[in-house]
């Protein structure tokens, strides 16, 4: 939830696919920076052994929250978002975000409280595109710094969060870990707006990484194309990612109080095969 000097619409709303929401350790898909952060739902690593501890880690990185434009002396913002998928699975992401002795819109310190819910599905069989599915839930707590250089706004928060997960015919895996994520919001000029988030769950090694690009257009708010990738058990300079997504996005659209995003896209998973996403998200600051 990067914030930026400038015009009203300077943020995305990120649509739950977050993560970059906040920009998470679960059993799904660790969100919506590098302030590096556990949160969607992604499949289960390759062997069933490591299905529900790679489950928690994976929830720390869903919901990686966006930042709209911020009224005159906001100090906190609430952040929401869903995620859903044909074949992967759902998740729902919600944040708190203060700033701490200062606007959301200076440079500053920020804490933030975030929650995650995540139905999953992964791979039982890799081989044969086998799947089963799974529940989590997660709690986060993230602290660090805003910086505002120019028409970017850098954030990079770390933390600790905690999931549990439940898969079938198993017992509920309870765990946690550190968390980082670092983002960066920018206009880079007056019609453009730039987001982009790395988060990275510790111990497990998950890597997300999130990119939105938009234009101005009419009815309103920013269109543009977003990117999104995932790495389990590996770092990106290692491996191809898990899972990929592409998809458009149209986000800063003001309805009543709050901001929202909407996204669309096509998801590749090297477990489950590939398939569709929908995200909605809404963002508010007071």
């Amino acid at each position: 939830m990067p914030h930026v000097h400038g015009g009203p619409a300077r943020s995305f709303i990120l649509g739950a696919a977050l993560g970059c929401g906040v920009l998470s350790v679960s059993a799904q898909g660790l969100p919506l920076q590098m302030t590096l952060e556990l949160k969607a739902p992604e499949p289960a690593p390759d062997t069933v052994a490591h299905a529900g501890e790679a489950r928690v880690v994976r929830s720390l990185f869903q919901g990686q929250p966006s930042q709209p434009p911020q009224p005159a002396h906001a100090t906190w913002a609430v952040d929401f978002s869903h995620d859903q998928t044909l074949k992967h699975g759902a998740s729902t992401d919600f944040a708190l975000t203060w700033a701490l002795g200062n606007d959301l819109d200076d440079s500053g310190g920020r804490f933030r409280l975030a929650a995650n819910h995540s139905l999953y599905r992964y791979a039982v069989d890799p081989i044969r595109r086998q799947v089963a599915r799974g529940r989590s839930d997660q709690v986060e707590l993230l602290a660090g710094w805003s910086q505002v250089v120019g028409r970017y706004t850098w954030m990079a928060l770390t933390g600790y969060a905690w999931a549990r997960s439940v898969e079938p015919g198993s017992e509920s895996v309870t765990d946690s870990s550190v968390k980082s994520v670092l983002s960066v919001y920018a206009q880079p000029t007056d019609g453009t707006q730039l987001y982009s988030a790395l988060a990275h769950t510790h111990r497990v090694k998950y890597t997300q990484w999130l990119l939105k690009w938009g234009l101005a257009a009419s009815p309103g708010g920013y269109w543009g194309p977003e990117l999104k990738a995932d790495w389990r058990g590996d770092g990106p300079w290692r491996a191809a990612p898990a899972q990929r997504r592409l998809g458009v996005q149209w986000s800063s659209v003001k309805v009543g109080d709050l901001w929202w995003g909407l996204s669309l896209g096509h998801i590749d998973d090297k477990d489950i095969g590939e398939g569709s996403y929908l995200s909605l998200g809404a963002y508010g600051s007071y």
